[in-house]
């Protein structure tokens, strides 16, 4: 943030905005950083309310 506010001689209007188009860019970079190697299996699921739980497999929620 510093070389951007150096380089917008402390305009802080021009600053935020430069920072916003680099915002994008910059976490998808990020993501794909930290995504190597990783998996997308989950092994954990939050508990499911009963009003949510299909009373056979075919048949419908208590929503439905």
């Amino acid at each position: 943030m510093r070389d951007v506010l150096s380089e917008h001689q402390g305009d802080v209007e021009a600053v935020q905005v430069e920072l916003v188009k680099r915002a994008i860019p910059d976490v998808m970079a990020l993501f794909e950083r930290s995504r190597v190697g990783g998996r997308y299996a989950h092994s954990k699921f939050p508990p499911t309310d009963d009003i949510l739980r299909k009373k056979s497999q075919k048949g419908a929620d208590e929503i439905w």
